[in-house]
C-alpha cells in the first residue's frame, strides 16, 4: 500500500494527514469505529452510566410528580383564597382594617 500526503486540507482534516489511495484508510476508520475495539471503549462509559442510574435509585423521576401535586394543590388554595376574600362579610372587615389604619393620625 502506498501512502502520500496531501498538500491541499480536505474539510475536517489537517493538510498534512496522510491519504491512502483506493480509500485504504476510511476503510480502516470505519473499521475502527465499528470494531470490537469501540465496544471495548464504551464498556467503561456504559458502566459509569448504570452505576449512576443504580445510584440515582428508581425515584428519579418522582420530582416532577411532586411538582404536579404541588402545583394543584397551590391552584386549588388560590381558588380557595379566592372564594373567601370575595365574601361580603371579608370584604367589609377587611375595608374596616385598612380605614382604620388610614385614619390613625
Amino acid at each position: 500500500m502506498t501512502t502520500m500526503t496531501s498538500t491541499i486540507a480536505a474539510p475536517g482534516r489537517p493538510a498534512s494527514c496522510p491519504t491512502a489511495p483506493n480509500g485504504a484508510l476510511r476503510e480502516r476508520a470505519r473499521r475502527e469505529r465499528h470494531g470490537p475495539a469501540r465496544l471495548v471503549r464504551l464498556a467503561p462509559r456504559a458502566r459509569a452510566r448504570w452505576a449512576r442510574t443504580v445510584v440515582r435509585g428508581r425515584d428519579a423521576g418522582l420530582a416532577t410528580a411532586e411538582y404536579a401535586v404541588v402545583l394543584i394543590a397551590a391552584v386549588g388554595f388560590a381558588g380557595l383564597l379566592l372564594v373567601i376574600l370575595t365574601s361580603s362579610e371579608v370584604r367589609g372587615l377587611l375595608l374596616g382594617l385598612v380605614q382604620k389604619a388610614l385614619a390613625v393620625g
